[in-house]
Formats: structure tokens, C-alpha cells, sequence
């Protein structure tokens, strides 16, 4: 798509509140790998304004993303986060880069260094900016390894903020378990408790939710509860489009970008049809409820709209042959009136006079089919699921359109 430069918030917060899902994954995954994290952000990032994705395996990605952005106010803070949440080959170059920079802190102040001191220190900073240089390399490759790159591009855009649940200062490996899973169901709490937010959850986190309301330990309220299953619901319809599990976080804020208005009336329908679901996003029952919305509702819309553009495609060929229909008549009346070499030097009122003479009335078949046309375009993307259907024709593969 290519049109990162002129990307723009989906809203204004100064004329509408902002759709704000706060997406919550749980402890057990396992593995350092972001595939679900991303899964869950994709959708939800092309749903929402904003996403804010909390998740205990962040803390090597945000580990890394600090070492390719360190500065020298953030160095010993970045090397030692390297150390403690780094894989191996991070902790090593992290360990070099660390010392070399620490030798080159014991040198005295610039004025005060002799000639020999000079040069040494001269000859640690080459190393210096070579280690760094390696140690950045090997953030980038473990960024890519984790599957974080695509992340990263969110974050950049100002759309996507990440809670590692893991505190600068602290090591994973060595953090207490009740303390980490006590962030993570206070971040839950948080999110079920109210405020403007959209909680979304993952199936682990879903149980915690459910049986902690169950048993009185959390409570959400009303307007929470409609908020979450808007979300779940919105997103659910998204995942549920063949191609877009396929979807790139690059198609996704471009999507974001282009259909702003088709995404508008698509959150109005499902917040619509989310609050006539008498089951809570977390319970099992709410997939079947969304895959039978879908049945019923969802995918005959998107046939329609399918079946409507193919007649858009046949009243386009028609176009074509109207506008053939006045070309050709041209070309042999300009000469039968007397009028082929005319030029725009005759005038206005010759010209005029031209058409009058090949007759006006020639070109209405075309002009009608052209209104026609577009006025059945706009009365598809006007519809409520466009939104998807658009989404699935951008992101399905080329050879498959």
C-alpha cells in the first residue's frame, strides 16, 4: 500500500472518544515467541483507536527495543536490563559493551588527560562504537526472532503501547511468581473495574476473569461489561475473515488509514448487535453466539455486497460501451458537419455549435450510467459490513482475487 507518510488517527480525541482496547494475555503461553501477542494486536489494532497490549513475554522485546534506541543517559540502564532479560548472545555483547564503557567513565575529565591517556581512550571508544554497533545488531536479529518488528511499527505510529508487567529494574527469571502474577490479575482488575477502556482478553485470562467475578473478587460494571463484549465482538468478526489471519501490522494501519468511514459504521453495527448477546465475552458460549451472528448475519451482508459489486463491474462494461457509443458517432459527425478540422482557436460559440448540431442527447446514456454507477457504489460502502468486506479483499493474496 505504501502510504505510511499520510497516515492519520483514525479520530480526532478533541471531536470523538477514542476506542481504547486494553488487551490482556496470561502467564501460561509459555515460549518467548510474540505469535499470539501479535495475533491479538492485529485485530485489535485495526478495531480500535489505540491499543495498550499487556503481557508478561514483552520483557525481552522492550529489553532489546532499549539497546536500539539506547542514548548515553540511558546506557547503564539499557545494558543492565540486556544482562538480566536478554537471551545469551545479548548478555554477552551486552557484558563487553558494559565494561567498555565503564573503562572509558574511569578516564579523568577531557582537560585533564595527557597525551598517552588520550590515545588510549581514543583507541577503547573505536571499540566502544564497534561493540555497540554488534550489540544493536543482535537486538535487531533477537527483535526479529521474537516476532516483535511488527510491534515495534505500531508503537512507532503512536497506536500501540506495551505493559511488559515486568519493572526496568527487575529479572525476569529471578521475579517471585505471586509477584508477577499479581500484576497481571491487577491489571485485570484495572481493566474490568471501569473507565473508558475496552478489556480484551485471551482464553487464560478470560477464565481468570470469569471466575474471579464469579467469586466476587472482581467486579465489572454495566457499561465495562458492554464495552467487552464490543470488543471481543469486533475483533472476532475480524479474525474471522479467511485472509486476514495472513494480515501484516503494515496492511493493517494502512487499512486503518483508508477506511476511516467504513470502519465508523462498522462499529455501530456491532456495538448494536453486541449488546443483544446475553452471554459475557469471557464464557465459553460467546464464539458460538459470534459464529452464529456471523451465519445469520454477517456473511449473507457480505454476499450481498460481493454479489452487488460483480453487478458494479457489469454496469462499469456497460458504461464503457455507452461511452463508445457517443466516441464513435463523433468522429463521423465532425466531418459530416462540416466541422473537422475545427480547432479551439473557432471558439466557444462554435463549439456550441458543434454540439449542437451532433446532438446533445447522444451522451446521456453514458452520463446516466456513470450516476448510476456511482451512486451504487456509494450506497455499498455504506453498508455496515463493507468495512470487512474491504478488509478481505486488501489483505487476500493477489493470485486468489
Amino acid at each position: 500500500m505504501g502510504k505510511r507518510a499520510n497516515r492519520r488517527p483514525i479520530s480526532s480525541a478533541a471531536k470523538t472518544p477514542q476506542l481504547e482496547i486494553v488487551a490482556v494475555l496470561g502467564v501460561g503461553h509459555g515460549g518467548a515467541q510474540l505469535d499470539q501477542e501479535l495475533a491479538i494486536c492485529r485485530s485489535a489494532l485495526l478495531y480500535a483507536d489505540h491499543v495498550t497490549l499487556a503481557s508478561p513475554r514483552l520483557f525481552a522485546l522492550v529489553a532489546a527495543m532499549g539497546i536500539v534506541s539506547v542514548t548515553p543517559q540511558t546506557f547503564h540502564e539499557v545494558m543492565n536490563r540486556a544482562l538480566r532479560d536478554g537471551g545469551d548472545a545479548m548478555r554477552e555483547a551486552a557484558e563487553s559493551t558494559r565494561q567498555l564503557g565503564e573503562a572509558l567513565d574511569a578516564f579523568p575529565s577531557r582537560h585533564e588527560l595527557i597525551p598517552a591517556q588520550r590515545r588510549e581512550k581514543a583507541s577503547l571508544l573505536r571499540r566502544f562504537d564497534q561493540d555497540l554497533d554488534g550489540l544493536r545488531r543482535t537486538a535487531r536479529r533477537s527483535i526479529s526472532e521474537l516476532g516483535g518488528d511488527e510491534l515495534i511499527l505500531a508503537i512507532q505510529e503512536g497506536v500501540l503501547t506495551l505493559e511488559p508487567l515486568v519493572h526496568t529494574e527487575e529479572e525476569f527469571d529471578d521475579l517471585p511468581t505471586d509477584v508477577l502474577l499479581g500484576r497481571y490479575v491487577d491489571i485485570v482488575r484495572r481493566s474490568l473495574a471501569g473507565g473508558h477502556k475496552y478489556p480484551l482478553f485471551d482464553a487464560s485470562t478470560g477464565d481468570l476473569a470469569r471466575l474471579g467475578i464469579d467469586a466476587g473478587y472482581f467486579t465489572r460494571s454495566e457499561a465495562t461489561l458492554a464495552r467487552s463484549k464490543n470488543a471481543a465482538a469486533g475483533t472476532g468478526f475480524i479474525d474471522r475473515l479467511p485472509s486476514f489471519p495472513f494480515a501484516d501490522v503494515s496492511e493493517v494501519l494502512d487499512i486503518r488509514q483508508e477506511l476511516r468511514a467504513p470502519l465508523g459504521r462498522f462499529r455501530k453495527a456491532v456495538s448494536g448487535l453486541s449488546l443483544g448477546v446475553d452471554v459475557s465475552p469471557e464464557d465459553a458460549e460467546f464464539s458460538a453466539v459470534l459464529n452464529a451472528r456471523w451465519i445469520q448475519e454477517v456473511q449473507p451482508a457480505l454476499d450481498e455486497i460481493e454479489e452487488r459489486i460483480q453487478q458494479d463491474a457489469s454496469l462499469r462494461a456497460l458504461t464503457g460501451k455507452f461511452t463508445a457509443g457517443v466516441v464513435d458517432p463523433l468522429k463521423s459527425a465532425l466531418p459530416a458537419a462540416g466541422l473537422g478540422s475545427l480547432s479551439f482557436a473557432a471558439g466557444v460559440d462554435t463549439w456550441m455549435g458543434a454540439a449542437a448540431v451532433i446532438g446533445a442527447a447522444a451522451a446521456a446514456p453514458a452520463v446516466k450510467a456513470i450516476q448510476e454507477r456511482r451512486k451504487a457504489m456509494r450506497d455499498i460502502e455504506k453498508q455496515p459490513y463493507y468495512f470487512l468486506y474491504k478488509t478481505e479483499d486488501t489483505v487476500r493474496p493477489r493470485e486468489l482475487r
